[in-house]
């Protein structure tokens, strides 16, 4: 009489039990990956747009050094390290609406942002020899208050390769960021950082009054001096 065996346990898994466990997988992966890319993309949007803030406060901080350091008596000394004029432009207030976005970016020994508005200067942040960065800086005329010196300053930061639309679909105020995972959104065309400022040198025995003065003269409005000035 021949035993009969019993049959295996571990048969493995049937064809359409493969091709569900696929299935399954696939659907998993579907959902899964815009959540990963959501959270790539905005992670980098906000990498840059931190580095951005970075770059546009390094600016200021060297033009506050210059103003810091310039000596109030040659006032012509200081404006050759300083950035380009606009024309009109006498405040901070007149900034957003009255200075045009750059048109190109300077890309020779020229330095020619430093003196006209429609270029920006290069900035490459990773040293790949690649630019990243554009940097549009201008200030308001007012160089002189009463033995000083003080000035408006405005920093913009772009892409560079916003750089690259015509300057008329360029904006000047600074793009927002949102959960728009890889889409650039108003970055493609905004600056990423925005920065305007009043630098005054404050080391003199009227940096004080000085400073109440420039009030007066950029605001059209009297302003509570001390009663030393």
């Amino acid at each position: 009489m021949m035993r009969r065996v019993p049959k295996a346990d571990n048969q493995g898994l049937t064809l359409v039990e493969c091709l569900v466990a696929i299935t399954v997988i696939g659907v998993s992966v579907a959902m899964i990956s815009p959540v990963v890319l959501l959270a790539v993309g905005t992670r980098v949007q906000s990498q840059r747009t931190e580095q951005a803030l970075q770059l546009a406060q390094s600016e200021i901080d060297k033009l506050r050094l210059v103003i810091e350091r310039g000596d109030s008596s040659n006032i012509a000394a200081v404006n050759a390290l300083l950035p380009a004029t606009p024309a009109g432009i006498n405040s901070v207030a007149d900034f957003e609406a009255s200075v045009p976005p750059p048109e190109d970016i300077e890309l020779t020994a020229a330095n020619r942002y430093q003196t006209d508005l429609n270029f920006a200067k290069p900035v490459d942040i990773d040293s790949d020899g690649t630019t990243d960065f554009a940097i549009q800086l201008f200030r308001n005329s007012t160089t002189t208050t009463t033995s000083g010196v003080a000035l408006d300053f405005g920093v913009r930061v772009y892409t560079a390769n916003a750089l690259d639309k015509p300057a008329a679909d360029l904006g000047t105020e600074a793009a927002r960021v949102q959960g728009r995972g890889l889409s650039t959104g108003s970055a493609a065309t905004n600056p990423l950082a925005v920065l305007y400022t009043t630098v005054i040198k404050s080391d003199t025995a009227t940096s004080l009054c000085d400073y109440y003065n420039y009030i007066e003269s950029t605001t059209g409005q009297t302003a509570s001096a001390p009663g030393a000035c």
